[in-house]
């Protein structure tokens, strides 16, 4: 009657016991609480649809009561068409507290994907529940203990075996380790978007468009180094292909304001991503040539207000005047 009133307490006489499910069941509340800045939750709850309640629930609680906004994109571990399968195990989101300190949370689900150990897979075939099983049910057969713990062990080893490779020591017992560890797992698994999905494709074949006609320009000598380097003075001992080359660098910047548009980097959450982080440190190099500043500067005013301030951003780094 007492948890009912909300008139509980950690003084009073007696306390009302639980595992925790019916406020989070997950334990992020508590870790938020505490402001911590790498966050590895694990959702085995059931969650035969994929409703993701559980998670849900507890980044509702930790924007009200503590303004930390969880952000995590789900989507890559909803049913894939009409299977019962998904295309990840995990995703891999941000924390950012009202103070502005950031953090990364690694969200695990309870699934498959179709990659298992056959005898996982084989359990699945001859219980559609699973992993999805009721927690009312406390009695597991031999079979059943071990295909959860196999499945465990698989997707534990999936998720976090990538991010490790080539690592000597343990990283997680230095401060620049663990943070390389966990932005590493950031740009493994970060949702795509759709936008990315759509269009990934097309970048790909015009960026290699790109950099095989600066390879094989006559025209354009040692441009193509420089666009992977620091070096900012193609102009130097050039002087007869200057204009050639600040039109060809308009290319340069009409690909830049197609990736920014077509990847709706207008908004902030869709430039934080990996895959958008990774062309801007491309446009940043590019940006750094002294003949694509000067196209910038000829040509930047047939481009919208949006993208200039894209490109005028430290995300690129073109000059404002």
């Amino acid at each position: 009657m007492k948890e009912l009133l909300g008139r509980t307490n950690d003084t009073s006489n007696y306390v009302y016991l639980s595992d925790g499910g019916h406020f989070d069941n997950m334990g992020l509340y508590e870790l938020v609480r505490r402001r911590c800045r790498y966050i590895v939750i694990c959702d085995s709850e059931d969650d035969g649809e994929l409703k993701f309640g559980g998670i849900g629930m507890a980044i509702r609680k930790c924007r009200i009561d503590f303004g930390a906004e969880v952000a995590l994109d789900l989507r890559p571990l909803q049913y894939v068409k009409d299977s019962q399968y998904s295309a990840a195990h995990c995703v891999v989101g941000t924390i950012t507290y009202p103070e502005g300190t950031q953090g990364v949370v690694v969200y695990i689900k309870s699934s498959l994907t179709g990659d298992e150990p056959a005898d996982v897979l084989n359990y699945k075939k001859e219980h559609s529940s699973f992993p999805h099983d009721t927690t009312l049910n406390q009695w597991f057969t031999e079979s059943q203990f071990e295909s959860y713990r196999r499945l465990g062990h698989h997707v534990a080893f999936s998720v976090f075996e990538p991010a490790g490779r080539n690592a000597s020591g343990c990283v997680c017992a230095r401060a620049q380790g663990r943070n390389d560890y966990f932005e590493k797992l950031r740009r493994i698994w970060w949702a795509p978007t759709p936008e990315m999905e759509r269009f990934t494709s097309a970048h790909t074949t015009r960026y290699e468009a790109l950099l095989e006609k600066v390879r094989e320009d006559q025209n354009l000598p040692g441009l193509f180094d420089m666009m992977f380097s620091d070096d900012r003075d193609w102009k130097t001992g050039h002087s007869q292909q200057i204009e050639y080359a600040v039109r060809f660098s308009s290319e340069l910047i009409e690909f830049m304001w197609m990736v920014f548009n077509q990847l709706n980097l207008v908004l902030p959450e869709k430039r934080n991503h990996p895959y958008a982080q990774g062309w801007s440190l491309i446009f940043t190099k590019w940006a750094k040539i002294d003949v694509v500043r000067e196209a910038w500067i000829k040509y930047r005013g047939s481009y919208s207000a949006s993208f200039r301030d894209f490109a005028q951003s430290d995300a690129v780094g073109l000059p404002e005047n």
